[in-house]
């Protein structure tokens, strides 16, 4: 409940267009694009436009400090997955039918996913199952 008041606080804040300062850091709007001249509006929401709002949380330097500090790094020299795996699948030319076709543009996330394009039998393939 606390947290959701705090939220709300924060909001209500930046929407009247203050910076928020808190123990955690500092909340602010700022506008980002480029502008053809001084008389183009701000119209973030236009497609044609590059125009954005946006929402910036700058982290307390105490925060911050005891975060870094607190960071352990580890090299990991060997990767413990010796073959390729795939994650998500995700249909970039036309994701809202579900549906794939060889024509469409298909994007994969995973580990060991590269391929020797020399080897005619690696890569992806569409087959009837």
């Amino acid at each position: 409940m606390a947290i959701s008041h705090f939220l709300d606080s924060v909001k209500d804040n930046l929407i009247r267009g203050l910076k928020v300062e808190t123990p955690l850091g500092l909340f602010k709007t700022s506008i980002r694009g480029s502008f053809s001249g001084l008389t183009e509006d701000f119209r973030p929401f236009a497609e044609t436009k590059n125009h954005q709002l946006r929402v910036a949380f700058l982290p307390g330097k105490a925060l911050e400090e005891d975060v870094v500090s607190g960071i352990a790094i580890e090299k990991v020299l060997e990767n413990e997955v010796q073959y390729p795996k795939v994650f998500e699948m995700r249909n970039i030319s036309s994701p809202e039918n579900g549906m794939y076709a060889p024509s469409n543009v298909l994007s994969f996330s995973g580990i060991n996913l590269k391929i020797n394009a020399a080897e005619e039998d690696e890569g992806v393939f569409w087959t009837n199952t």
